[in-house]
């Protein structure tokens, strides 16, 4: 009796069979990914991490059983325990072979900001049109960038290189694009280069044309202003001494 009750018992648990938490944010379960996805992926989501304390995973089994895609997504969320970090503010993308399909499921803090129109859309244009004709690869690597910018936009920091990493960029500069961004620091930087050649070399015009002024005198004789190299031109010679 004892053995029939734990039997019934584990077939009616709430949550399936799930792979066990990784070690990194990349869990390929179902063997998709190549070495270069995989690194990508780990540099964006350390990256989001350290600066926007963002917690990003992205993982790929070979089955969901007879769940729904959004019934193991979210099981395997709350196993992992909000991803990677424990911190309600992430985002697990989960993809799925047997029966194929993708599903991301965000933590309640960052569902302000993705929401379920703004995961779709992501999934819809960067992932779909890849995952038909199995790059999965591209496709996911796609759908962690594009998470990454929304990610990037609400926290007010810039992606940099091929959005493989992330670092924090003029907080409070907003409303205005990346690009803008850049160009107006290169502006800025420019204009204080030449203020400062400016100021050097005002500071010593003076010494040096004055400088100069008496070297050429001393050396040449005359007036430089009425009488160019002392007494050349008129055909007097210099008084300076060799």
């Amino acid at each position: 009796m004892l053995f029939v009750i734990a039997i019934t018992a584990i077939g009616y648990t709430d949550e399936p069979l799930l792979p066990p938490r990784p070690s990194g944010p990349v869990a390929d379960f179902a063997g998709l990914l190549d070495k270069n996805t995989k690194l990508r992926i780990n540099s964006l989501a350390r990256s989001l991490w350290v600066n926007a304390k963002f917690g990003l995973i992205v993982a790929t089994v070979p089955s969901i059983d007879d769940l729904s895609l959004e019934a193991y997504a979210g099981a395997l969320y709350r196993t992992w325990g909000a991803g990677l970090q424990k911190e309600p503010e992430d985002a697990l993308v989960l993809l799925s072979v047997n029966p194929p399909g993708v599903h991301i499921e965000v933590g309640r803090d960052a569902e302000s900001y993705l929401n379920e129109m703004v995961t779709g859309n992501i999934i819809e244009n960067k992932g779909l049109p890849y995952f038909r004709k199995g790059e999965y690869n591209t496709g996911l690597i796609n759908i962690a960038h594009a998470l990454a910018k929304v990610v990037a936009d609400e926290k007010r920091i810039a992606l940099t290189g091929d959005s493989s990493s992330v670092t924090p960029f003029f907080k409070t500069l907003t409303g205005k694009s990346y690009k803008y961004r850049l160009e107006i620091v290169s502006y800025f930087a420019g204009f204080i280069v030449v203020a400062l050649l400016a100021t050097v070399l005002l500071s010593k015009r003076k010494k040096f044309i004055n400088g100069s002024y008496h070297y050429l005198r001393h050396r040449f004789g005359g007036s430089l202003f009425y009488r160019p190299f002392g007494g050349w031109l008129s055909g007097k010679k210099g008084t300076g001494r060799n």
